[in-house]
């Protein structure tokens, strides 16, 4: 899971990224640094709610993870995307992950602050090796996001890419994944590796 290409990373979320509003499916605004501040989080940015790579991607991981072993485990996971508030609902239905564990920042200004990349074309969202989570076929997938694009409301950047983040109570960041394609993200199994790894010690 070597991540070469990062651009510039924080090490720890400032004031101003912690002090941020993202908001819940019910429009409700809470600081970025809420996310994190109980127990030690995972937070996975995602691209636009249309995204089908995104979708298997998070619909892996509602099928992996046992939400209550997390629990147990004393560690938290959020998915923040950068669609519009109405965007999460649907996309929970679509995943089956559960709806309010996801947040949405429509400004990017998480995405940007920690560092994630925001390609150029098209071409440079959709290279990369196909994701092991992914299921659906490219051209099902891209007739399906075209027409979602085309019947709902705008749902995110479609060049905005992604990245999972792992985060102290403090703010500090102890793990940094850049995603540099649709596909270049870290896999469900990844994700799971990172569960049992960082939450290893941490008391109940």
């Amino acid at each position: 899971m070597d991540n070469k290409k990062l651009m510039k990373v924080p090490t720890k979320v400032d004031s101003e990224l912690g002090n941020f509003l993202v908001y819940n499916e019910n429009a409700q605004g809470i600081k970025f640094k809420t996310l994190f501040e109980d127990k030690r989080t995972i937070i996975v940015f995602i691209r636009h709610f249309f995204c089908y790579v995104c979708q298997d991607f998070v619909r892996a991981l509602a099928q992996d993870i046992n939400f209550g072993d997390l629990k147990q485990k004393n560690i938290n996971l959020y998915v923040v995307g950068c669609g519009e508030i109405s965007g999460i609902k649907n996309f929970s239905l679509e995943t089956k992950f559960p709806s309010q564990l996801i947040y949405v920042d429509t400004q990017r200004f998480t995405y940007n602050k920690l560092g994630m990349m925001r390609a150029e074309t098209i071409s440079q969202v959709r290279s990369g090796k196909k994701s092991e989570d992914t299921k659906t076929s490219t051209f099902c997938g891209l007739c399906k996001t075209a027409c979602s694009i085309i019947t709902k409301k705008r749902q995110g950047d479609i060049y905005q890419l992604g990245g999972t983040y792992i985060f102290e109570t403090d703010g500090k960041i102890i793990y940094t994944f850049v995603d540099d394609s649709s596909n270049g993200h870290c896999s469900s199994k990844e994700i799971l590796d990172l569960i049992q790894k960082y939450s290893q010690n941490i008391e109940n």
